[in-house]
């Protein structure tokens, strides 16, 4: 009951929310490129580019980051319409992987 009641929340929190671009990019890391220094590295340009780090978790290879607002004046004033962006990256050292997911999300009203 509790489930469905969190799950309606989320759902009725989407309301007006589109996600327009969800983009995922992966590849192999290439030579002798340690895990850490990847997952310092991506902390390191997420930051400079605006973005607020919300997990950096070596133990799992994780970083994540929190919406980062991308509207222009005009969007929010004359349009009524904001848009966002947050980024995943994971490292996976064992299989020598690197993930990058950018979600871009639109919202009306």
């Amino acid at each position: 009951m509790m489930g469905q009641r969190l799950l309606l929340v989320f759902c009725l929190g989407l309301i007006g929310c589109d996600v327009v671009d969800s983009t995922l990019v992966s590849g192999p890391i290439a030579g002798d490129v340690e895990a850490d220094r990847l997952l310092n590295a991506s902390v390191v340009v997420l930051q400079q580019q605006g973005y607020a780090v919300l997990t950096a978790d070596r133990a799992v290879g994780l970083v994540t980051t929190d919406w980062r607002d991308e509207s222009s004046f005009s969007d929010q004033v004359f349009l009524d319409r904001s848009y966002r962006t947050r980024v995943s990256v994971v490292v996976d050292g064992l299989d020598r992987a690197l993930t990058v997911q950018m979600t871009k999300q639109v919202k009306d009203g």
